[in-house]
């Protein structure tokens, strides 16, 4: 009997990060990945799972150049989780974009190490929660100068994702029939939360344009507490992880993206 082996490449944050077990306990439960390997083993697929995280968008594309993907029947990405969110200082949101393209000699010569290197230094941690009116004038204040600069382009991050969007999705046009790409996830504070739907934005826009499937994740998940585990840090709760994993499996089935079953398909004449 033909094994029905469903192989899974997923490069993304600690949201995708694989944790499953076969069963539900402690950190199994956290991020979507152990609810839709669930669901597609309900399906009668033996699942095989291949993760890369926590990786963004800024080290994808030289990562995916370093995989053999076509050993996949189904590539998820989701990317976005740190480059639109707040780094350390303000300014680094509105400066100049320093991204290199694909072509640049330098982009694919980086190492595995290069890569996790990179990755570190795109990881935020908790800053200390001052008073609750301090940081929301402050957030305030931010959101006004993001959304005025924005209107005139000068939002060096988002320009930065829009040409890394670029990239990506030129070197995965051969792949587009097995790619899903998750919209960067809502998040809790109001100025990650404008930078993630900035990025919806042109992660819809690019999948249009590309004709990439791409889940639209803010119409599963919402900014309330009860979505997250971690506010500051954006990571989700148990039941935002089920509740994702069960919808992506579904968007999966609608729009055909898994290979016949071999007990489906049409045997040779």
């Amino acid at each position: 009997m033909t094994s029905k082996v469903l192989s899974i490449l997923i490069v993304g944050g600690e949201n995708s990060a694989e944790a499953f077990s076969g069963h539900s306990t402690g950190n199994a439960s956290r991020g979507y990945v152990p609810q839709l390997v669930r669901q597609l083993q309900h399906a009668g697929w033996q699942v095989q799972v291949e993760c890369h995280t926590p990786v963004d968008i800024h080290v994808a594309l030289p990562l995916l150049q370093r995989l053999n993907l076509n050993r996949f029947d189904l590539i998820l990405l989701e990317l976005g989780h740190t480059r639109l969110q707040q780094p350390d200082s303000f300014s680094d949101l509105l400066r100049s974009p320093t991204y290199d393209s694909f072509i640049n000699p330098h982009v694919k010569s980086m190492t595995m190490h290069d890569i996790a290197t990179q990755c570190g230094r795109g990881r935020t941690g908790s800053c200390p929660a001052g008073s609750r009116l301090f940081d929301r004038v402050q957030s305030g204040m931010k959101l006004i100068t993001l959304r005025s600069l924005a209107a005139v382009r000068r939002v060096g991050r988002l320009r930065e994702i829009e040409a890394q969007l670029t990239d990506l999705l030129y070197y995965m046009q051969p792949y587009r029939r097995r790619l899903v790409m998750l919209t960067p996830m809502p998040h809790p504070q109001s100025v990650n939360n404008w930078l993630r739907q900035k990025g919806r934005d042109l992660f819809g826009q690019f999948g249009r344009r590309h004709m990439i499937p791409v889940f639209e994740t803010a119409l599963v998940i919402g900014r309330g507490e009860e979505f997250f585990a971690n506010p500051e840090q954006g990571q989700l709760s148990p039941v935002a992880g089920d509740l994702l994993g069960q919808t992506l499996f579904d968007y999966i089935q609608i729009n055909a993206l898994l290979p016949a079953r071999p007990e489906l398909r049409q045997p040779r004449r």
